[in-house]
């Protein structure tokens, strides 16, 4: 499985920036869109096997997960089509990244 970074493009952002009259500056606009985050409770950590570890911010984990679709969506903007699904995580693997793969590959595959 190949992994694609999901983060905004800076076109994408200024692109987002014009859609709001009064939005936030496209270079202090978050990289990835909110609906891409993930958040882990005590219980799910538990679960995974993870609640005791010291986890901090900016580490780097391998995830592999497993979702059903919910819903998809299909608008047609400007005579094209587009899709939106929305996914139900069912099922996670998370461990910490080895540190002799650099974090472009880690992320981002070769």
């Amino acid at each position: 499985m190949k992994m694609v970074s999901l983060a905004r493009s800076p076109k994408e952002k200024i692109e987002q920036q014009k859609r709001y009259s009064e939005g936030t500056p496209a270079d202090e606009m978050e990289d990835y869109p909110w609906g891409l985050t993930l958040r882990l409770s005590h219980e799910e950590l538990q679960k995974l096997g993870m609640a005791s570890m010291q986890i901090e911010s900016g580490a780097l984990y391998d995830l592999i997960g497993k979702a059903i679709v919910e819903g998809v969506t299909t608008k047609v903007v400007n005579g094209m089509k587009q899709n939106t699904i929305e996914l139900q995580v069912t099922a996670l693997a998370l461990e910490p990244s080895t540190p002799e793969v650099p974090r472009s590959t880690a992320l981002y595959g070769d």
